[in-house]
């Protein structure tokens, strides 16, 4: 294809299509929203001590970078509609299995082995049991928390695909989300995860009307990102400090969260396809992007060695990295580089034990 096709169908894209092509990148963004979340949010306050203004703004983004894993959950809802397409329910439900679940195992079974956990504690957790039953943050709670929807998505996909207004089936699954949060039995730290759901329904709406050729090319639809990041501070503002309730508990959740997840995402698109209009700029932009795309591409396994340094297993002097105890920028940023470092490892092991499962055929 010639370079004017190129650029000629790059300006064809949508702002969904936009956000799939920076897929990566922005996973790469969010992998590091949330390790600076459970790293640096003790160190922050010491960037700037004699300027309290300036000071509260790193604050702000690292004690918030939990919006990264609202983040995944809108690309995964996306990312999954191209999934879906390419086999039978049965392949999907593999494929998504040893993806996720792989991994997972061989992080537990190493953390198991290095702290010496009970085998009984060790078996709750990799059957998913502990999650269910007794606390979501028994040990990192995303793996059985995406399985979950995972195991829900292609139901919810098939109404999307079969019936005529995608956008008000996603207003009604909504409605009844909304119901169940408000009248089910549900234990408060669960919450977490149940008020994330509405912004993974979102995104496999947004990936569904891509796919299917029904979300309007109009590049106004940018503008929903400073739009909705501005409501995600506001949002944020009311809850965090004037206790304001926003439909729902945890104010790490749901509207605040969704909000700024969502307006980043968009953000982050724009700046990415406004660059690449310019060859220099562009070039740039592709030389910034590739430790992101890297992190993108290993997102899963850079947040579950996590477990090993948020339990404070790499502080340790018996742990990977010998480095005191406690949290400075210096010793972070060690545990930074050695998490990076272990993400690579477990990617290629997942890889190859992966490579040992057949898949069976895709359709076509």
């Amino acid at each position: 294809m010639s370079k004017k096709k190129k650029e000629q169908a790059a300006e064809k894209l949508t702002v969904v299509g936009e956000i799939n092509k920076y897929r990566g990148v922005i996973m790469g963004v969010a992998a590091l929203m949330i390790f600076l979340f459970h790293h640096w949010t003790v160190i922050t306050p010491s960037v700037f001590p004699n300027h309290p203004t300036l000071g509260s703004i790193p604050y702000f983004l690292v004690t918030h970078g939990h919006t990264g894993v609202d983040i995944f959950f809108l690309l995964s809802g996306i990312g999954l509609v191209w999934a879906a397409d390419k086999g039978s329910v049965g392949r999907f439900y593999l494929r998504r299995i040893k993806r996720v679940y792989i991994p997972f195992f061989i992080c537990y079974a190493v953390l198991f082995i290095v702290t010496g956990q009970p085998f009984l504690q060790w078996i709750r957790v990799v059957s998913g049991f502990s999650f269910l039953f007794e606390s979501m943050y028994s040990v990192f709670w995303f793996v059985p928390a995406i399985l979950i929807l995972y195991l829900l998505f292609p139901l919810y996909n098939f109404l999307l695909k079969k019936l005529r207004f995608p956008v008000i089936v996603t207003a009604v699954v909504l409605a009844l989300w909304y119901l169940g949060s408000q009248f089910l039995p549900i234990n408060y730290y669960y919450f977490g995860f149940y008020n994330r759901i509405p912004v993974f329904l979102i995104g496999v709406l947004l990936g569904r009307l891509e796919k299917d050729g029904k979300f309007p090319k109009s590049k106004l639809f940018y503008l929903a990102g400073p739009v909705l990041l501005a409501l995600g501070l506001f949002t944020t503002y009311l809850v965090e400090n004037k206790g304001v309730p926003l439909l729902v508990t945890l104010p790490n959740c749901f509207i605040p969260a969704l909000c700024l997840g969502t307006g980043t995402v968009f953000i982050l698109a724009f700046v990415l396809d406004f660059l690449h209009r310019f060859r220099i700029a562009g070039k740039v932009a592709d030389l910034i992007s590739v430790p992101f795309s890297y992190l993108g591409k290993t997102s899963l396994e850079f947040y579950l060695v996590q477990m090993f340094t948020v339990r404070g297993i790499l502080y340790s002097d018996r742990g990977i990295v010998s480095v005191s105890t406690g949290s400075t920028l210096g010793n972070d940023l060690l545990i930074l580089i050695a998490a990076v470092g272990l993400a690579f490892v477990l990617s290629t092991v997942s890889g190859l034990v992966c490579r040992l499962i057949p898949e069976g055929r895709k359709k076509g």
